[in-house]
């Protein structure tokens, strides 16, 4: 009798029962809960996606189901704007194109199954805008989450330089291993122009040659501190001549600084949100990221991601500011004259590509299969090009550029759809820039340049992508959409305008 009793109840309590709905799930599903939940997720994905490839992915695939839920009760609350319109269009008929490629492709279930997964990551962007714009929050409240979300970023980025390091100084690869340095390089592109327009942000809030002077200091500090740690014979001085206990002393100094910086930056922060664009701490936290990232990109030794990085800080400075563009070049030009593994690799950029199963056989390839086909073999069906040339290796299971890949398996017309939205998103930014350039409220221009460095980011991407398919890499795709909802949110215009 106990027994049944203790069942009877235990079945009772487990029921979903739609007064359990209404008293429970309901409740989480309101603007205000949505957002702020959501908000929670967006911060883990942007903390983790450098780090842990399950965790960001757990995340995205909860933050769109959260807001599927939330789209079904309240549609009412989900508004797109005109110029989040411009953006979506062209995704979204590049999706339904992609679908129909699947259907009439080589392996329609395979082709099926991958695109259903992207599809995960296309609808994020409406996550990302909603959650930042559904409780119709300020534009200040705006601003402050966006910044929390390159913080993590950064931080996370920042730990996954911390693990290179420990494993140079360990001897062999530390666990848990973070994505390799394709995949870093990948999302350091994305990373580095949004980070130079939060720089760019601080450094006009100064308005002091004495202030930008400091930050140039902290970045080359921080580069040449990295470099010592990871890869002494960058430098002039042989391996041999560098003391082990300086490359010690070098990281140990290293950390201790970010630390410092971070802790009182966080302080500084808590006080106002305001004090995330001054010239104080937490700017000199982010010159020291910068310069550490600079140093990541030198040592991964990856052709497009370098090119990628220098075309968006260049973009960035066309845009905003002339120093920019001028710094960019002269930086570009140095690192290549005086780092001798940086040199070689540019050296040899022409006998690269020309080798048997390198880029241009590839790229060969995938204009004969787009020809073949010219509707397109279905998504993830570009590994047939070794059907045609079994002498490319294994591993090479796509055309190692964004435009051929996509033209060979969604077709031409997938192929101008594809550039069409690309376009769309880079030409975003600097639409919103001219804009609110001269506007004289602050919070206007902050939103501007946050949008104006994601859309350098995303032009970074691309140009990255003339030489390896970082489209199909999910860690740095993620990245990109998350951009592009917050780049939306951004633009909207406030409903109200609080001071930050």
């Amino acid at each position: 009798m106990e027994n049944t009793a203790l069942s009877s109840n235990l079945q009772r309590s487990m029921a979903i029962t739609p007064g359990v709905v209404k008293k429970r799930v309901l409740p989480l599903l309101t603007a205000e809960r949505f957002c702020s939940n959501a908000h929670v997720l967006g911060v883990l994905f942007c903390l983790f996606v450098n780090v842990s490839i399950g965790v960001s992915q757990t995340c995205v695939v909860l933050l769109v189901l959260y807001w599927l839920a939330f789209a079904l009760t309240n549609p009412k609350d989900i508004q797109i704007s005109h110029e989040a319109k411009s953006v979506l269009t062209p995704m979204f008929v590049w999706l339904f194109i992609a679908y129909l490629a699947a259907l009439i492709g080589i392996k329609p279930l395979h082709a099926l199954q991958e695109i259903m997964s992207t599809t995960t990551y296309i609808v994020m962007p409406l996550a990302v805008y909603s959650m930042l714009t559904a409780h119709r929050n300020s534009r200040s409240v705006i601003i402050f989450k966006t910044f929390s979300y390159v913080f993590a970023l950064v931080l996370g980025q920042l730990l996954a330089s911390a693990h290179t390091i420990g494993s140079e100084l360990a001897g062999h690869e530390l666990r848990p291993r973070p994505p390799g340095p394709v995949t870093e390089s990948g999302q350091l592109v994305l990373i580095v122009p949004l980070v130079v327009a939060l720089l760019y942000l601080g450094a006009a809030q100064s308005r002091g040659k004495r202030s930008v002077a400091v930050l140039l200091c902290a970045v080359f500090a921080a580069t040449s501190s990295y470099l010592l740690a990871v890869w002494p014979e960058f430098f002039t001085l042989q391996s041999k001549m560098v003391p082990g206990i300086a490359v010690g002393a070098a990281l140990v100094l290293l950390i201790a600084a970010v630390a410092v910086l971070l802790y009182f930056s966080v302080r500084r922060l808590m006080r106002s949100p305001a004090n995330m664009c001054r010239l104080n701490l937490w700017t000199l936290f982010y010159s020291a990221a910068f310069g550490i990232f600079i140093g990541t990109l030198i040592v991964n030794l990856k052709r497009g991601p370098w090119i990628g990085v220098a075309a968006a800080l260049f973009f960035l400075g066309i845009m905003a500011s002339r120093r920019i563009a001028l710094w960019t070049v002269v930086v570009s030009i140095c690192v290549i004259a005086f780092i001798g593994p940086v040199r070689d690799r540019f050296a040899h950029t022409a006998d690269h590509f020309a080798i048997e199963g390198g880029r241009l056989e590839m790229w060969e390839i995938g204009i004969e299969l787009a020809q073949r086909y010219p509707l397109g073999l279905g998504p993830d069906n570009a590994s047939v090009m070794r059907e045609l040339d079994p002498s490319l290796p294994t591993l090479h299971r796509h055309m190692h550029n964004n435009l051929i890949n996509v033209a060979v398996e969604t077709g031409w017309l997938g192929m101008m759809v594809f550039a069409w939205w690309m376009l769309a998103l880079i030409s975003f930014g600097p639409r919103v820039w001219r804009s609110a350039k001269s506007s004289s409220d602050r919070q206007t221009r902050w939103a501007a340049m946050l949008v104006l460095g994601m859309s350098s980011a995303v032009l970074g991407w691309q140009v990255a992508g003339m030489v390896e398919y970082n489209f199909g890499d999910g860690e740095v795709r993620m990245i990109a959409f998350f951009y592009t909802g917050v780049m939306l949110a951004l633009s909207r215009k406030p409903t109200q305008n609080l001071n930050v």
